[in-house]
């Protein structure tokens, strides 16, 4: 059996893994800092396009990375919330 100081893809990728969850903390307060810009956007009754255009692709960034690194469920909640009824046709493939 190799461990991953024998395999060093296996080292990097545990390094980007342990980067990625350490991100994580920050890339969540960012996201809630959008959503609550969107949210009062619309209480104002302002344009939101720009900052949803923004949220999408953080989210969307955010779930096609998590599986790379371990966190599958996070980019299976996100084709949940994006698509829903397609999504199990999606997490499929």
């Amino acid at each position: 059996m190799t461990t991953s100081a024998d395999n060093p893809l296996e080292s990097q990728l545990l390094v980007l893994r342990q980067q990625f969850k350490a991100r994580l903390t920050s890339d969540y307060e960012t996201l809630r800092a959008l959503h609550a810009q969107v949210a009062q956007a619309q209480e104002d009754r302002q344009p939101v396009r720009d900052e949803l255009l923004e949220l999408r692709t953080r989210l969307h960034r955010l779930a096609g990375t998590s599986g790379t690194f371990g966190f599958v469920e996070l980019g299976h909640l996100w084709v949940r919330r994006a698509w829903p009824g397609g999504a199990e046709r999606r997490t499929r493939a």
